[in-house]
C-alpha cells in the first residue's frame, strides 16, 4: 500500500485531496490512500475531519514509501516547506485531475498539481511544485517556473514565459510572448500585455459603479 501525503490541511488541500480521490476512481493514481500533515489543524478540526491529519509538519518523520504533495498555494511557504521536505527525503509526485487536457509534448515538473479541466498545450513545461487550478491552462510553447500558483480561470497564452514563483490571481491573463519576471504576484483580472519585472505587484483598476441600486449607500 502506497500512502499519499499533503502537506497542508486547508482548504487548498481539501481540493487537492479531492483530485488525488478522483485519480483513485479513474485508475490512474500510484497510491491508494489519503493523510495530510500540517502545522495547524484548525480547519480539519472545525469540519469534523481532524482524524485525518496524521502529523504535524515541523516534526514530520519522512516516510520513504509514501508520495508527497504540497496543498500550499504561497509561493514563498510552498518553497520553504518543498525545499526543507526534499531534503530529508520526501518523494514527491504530480497529482493531475482525470478530466484534464495534458498534450503528450507537455513537460511537467515533480510536485505539480493540475486540477479539473486544468490544460497544458504542445510543448509547454512546468517547473517544480507548480499549481494549475480549476479551468486555468498554459498555451503553446509556454513555461511556468517552480513554485508558481496560477489560481482558478487563468490563462497564459502562447510563447508565455513565467519564472520562479509566481502568483496569478483569479480570471488573470498573460498576452502572447511576454515574459513574468520570478516572485511577481498578478491580481485577479489583469490582462498582461507586456514585460513584468521580477517582484513586481500588479493589480487591475478597481471596479466603476454604474448604480448604487435602490437604496441609497453612503461613501
Amino acid at each position: 500500500m502506497t500512502k499519499l501525503i499533503i502537506v497542508g490541511a486547508g482548504g487548498f488541500g481539501g481540493e487537492v485531496a479531492m483530485i488525488a480521490r478522483a485519480m483513485m476512481a479513474a485508475g490512474s493514481a500510484a497510491f491508494d490512500s489519503i493523510s495530510f500533515i500540517d502545522d495547524d489543524p484548525s480547519y480539519m478540526r472545525e469540519r469534523g475531519r481532524e482524524d485525518e491529519i496524521s502529523g504535524v509538519i515541523a516534526n514530520h518523520q519522512i516516510d520513504p514509501e509514501a508520495l508527497y504533495i504540497c496543498a500550499v498555494g504561497n509561493p514563498l511557504t510552498k518553497r520553504y516547506l518543498c525545499e526543507k521536505l526534499e531534503r530529508e527525503g520526501a518523494k514527491f509526485t504530480r497529482i493531475i485531475h482525470p478530466v484534464s487536457q495534458i498534450d503528450e509534448t507537455a513537460q511537467i515538473g515533480l510536485g505539480t498539481v493540475v486540477a479539473f479541466a486544468g490544460g497544458l498545450y504542445p510543448h509547454t513545461n512546468t517547473g517544480r511544485h507548480v499549481h494549475i487550478n480549476a479551468y486555468s491552462g498554459l498555451g503553446h510553447d509556454a513555461e511556468i517556473g517552480d513554485f508558481a500558483t496560477l489560481s482558478a480561470h487563468v490563462d497564459i497564452t502562447g510563447g508565455v514565459k513565467v519564472e520562479e514563483g509566481v502568483f496569478f490571481g483569479t480570471h488573470s491573463c498573460v498576452l502572447p510572448g511576454h515574459t513574468i519576471g520570478q516572485w511577481a504576484r498578478i491580481g485577479a483580472g489583469c490582462t498582461i500585455s507586456r514585460k513584468v519585472a521580477p517582484e513586481a505587484i500588479i493589480y487591475s483598476e478597481p471596479p466603476k459603479f454604474l448604480s448604487r441600486g435602490k437604496k441609497a449607500v453612503k461613501d
